[in-house]
Order: structure tokens, then C-alpha cells, then sequence
């Protein structure tokens, strides 16, 4: 038997099913890299036990991009405007009907956008098992939001933190996110590929005009407010007087 097609028995929020589980990703922009989690969940699904689709709300791939390695990938391509306020209600409708026909046991949304469209849908759709992938801090701050998500997080609502700092900030929130429905997952790196692909010592600081003999300070992230950047930089001008032979690398993500 093909096992792409082998059927299974499992259970899915509390319900057993004889076909291969059927997943949704929800992400709000194409914006696909081989370390991606949503990428690694796939990756790490049997595919003889589970048949996954990633549906990204706005954006595709051009030409040179890597596309995503699900076996089937949707493009809803919304304009950024399209996925705000009222505005909204012509997405809300495609993704209501699309999730409507498809039938899937599980879906995943990544990120605030997506969790909350799919929050909004699911009194309708009543999905088996919805999981909220959140990767940041600062989305829940309004009151409005929070009242939102206490009111429309229903038992088969589970929600994923990718960091302690993450998780904790959704326990905090009050917004429906407890300790029995919020678990902690940390981003993961695949080690033996990132020292593949890494310079040597000397040519990493060549390529970013540093030292040879330097110490350095280095960090890696998106040029925002919550990454801290202004504190390495005002705790750098403290020392630099005193230890001169200390620099600084900052390398800007432009992935998020």
C-alpha cells in the first residue's frame, strides 16, 4: 500500500478518526526559510499519519523564493489592507468557507493575525482542535484583545509560547491563557546545519569589517524596541573608554 494514503486511527480532540489527520497551518504573509517552525512542524509529521495544507493569507513566492515543503500550499494573496478592521470580513469569509469544505481535524495559526481570525471562525466551524502559535510579546496588551480572547477561547483551544518569556506574557495577560491550556515550546535550531553553514572566525569578522583581534559583542535580531538593542548600546558606551579593544556587532534579522 502507498503509504502516503495508509489510514490511521487516532484521536483528535477527544474524537477517534480512521484517515489520515488532516492539518492546517495558518500563517498571515509568505515569508518561507528552511528554519522556519512552521517548515519544522511539517517536516516532523509522519506524512502516512497526517496530511497537511498551509494556507498563507497574503503574499507568494516569486521566482528565486523557497517555497513551502507542504505538500500542498494555498494563496489567499490579501493586501495588507484586506486583513484590517471591517475590511477584514471578505478574508474572514474565504478562510470560513475554505476550513468549512476541507474539513481539517487540527489547525494551527501563527502569530496574532491568524489566531484571531481563526478564534473568530471557530464558534461556526467548531474544529476539532485549534492550537495558537504565539511568537511575540506586545499582542495582547489592549483591552480589547484580551476581552476578545477570554470571551472566544472554547476547551479545544491550546495555545504555544516559543520562549518562557512568551508563555509567561500570555499567563499574565488574562485573556483566557492558562496554565492547562498554554504550554511553553522553544524555538528550536538545527545545530549540525547552522555549523555547516557557518564562516570560519576569520571570515565571519572580514565579511562584517571587525577586528581579528577584537573582542566582540554580538547579537542577532529584528531592529524593534522589544529586542533590547538600545541597552547593549548604552551598555557599550559605559566600558568602550575603558576596554577599547571591545566592539560591537549588531546583525539585523529581517525575518519575522
Amino acid at each position: 500500500m502507498d503509504q502516503s494514503k495508509k489510514s490511521t486511527v487516532d484521536l483528535v480532540g477527544g474524537a477517534r478518526v480512521t484517515h489520515r489527520i488532516k492539518v492546517l497551518q495558518l500563517q498571515l504573509r509568505f515569508n518561507v526559510n528552511i528554519s522556519d517552525l512552521a517548515e519544522q512542524i511539517i517536516q516532523g509529521l509522519p506524512a502516512d499519519r497526517f496530511e497537511v495544507t498551509t494556507v498563507f493569507l497574503s503574499g507568494r513566492p516569486g521566482p528565486r523564493d523557497t517555497e513551502s515543503c507542504a505538500p500542498r500550499s494555498i494563496y489567499f494573496d490579501f493586501k495588507k489592507d484586506e486583513l484590517k478592521g471591517l475590511k477584514r470580513f471578505r478574508a474572514l469569509w474565504h478562510l470560513y468557507k475554505h476550513c468549512r469544505d476541507e474539513r481539517y481535524d487540527i489547525v494551527i495559526a501563527h502569530r496574532f493575525k491568524p489566531m484571531n481570525m481563526l478564534m473568530l471562525l471557530n464558534s461556526r466551524l467548531k474544529l476539532p482542535v485549534c492550537i495558537g502559535v504565539q511568537h511575540g510579546i506586545g499582542d495582547f496588551d489592549r483591552f480589547l484583545r484580551r476581552l476578545e480572547a477570554r470571551f472566544l477561547i472554547k476547551p479545544n483551544w491550546k495555545t504555544v509560547g516559543v520562549s518562557r518569556a512568551v508563555c509567561d506574557y500570555l499567563i499574565s495577560c488574562r485573556a483566557g491563557f492558562r496554565q492547562d491550556n498554554t504550554v511553553q515550546i522553544n524555538n528550536a535550531i538545527d545545530i549540525e546545519r547552522a555549523e555547516r553553514v557557518q564562516h570560519s572566525r576569520e571570515n565571519a569578522r572580514a565579511e562584517l569589517g571587525l577586528n581579528s583581534d577584537a573582542f566582540i559583542l554580538g547579537c542577532i535580531g529584528r531592529l524593534v524596541p522589544i529586542k533590547g538593542h538600545i541597552f547593549l548600546i548604552e551598555a557599550f558606551s559605559r566600558i568602550q573608554k575603558d576596554y577599547p579593544e571591545v566592539q560591537v556587532a549588531i546583525i539585523l534579522s529581517l525575518i519575522h
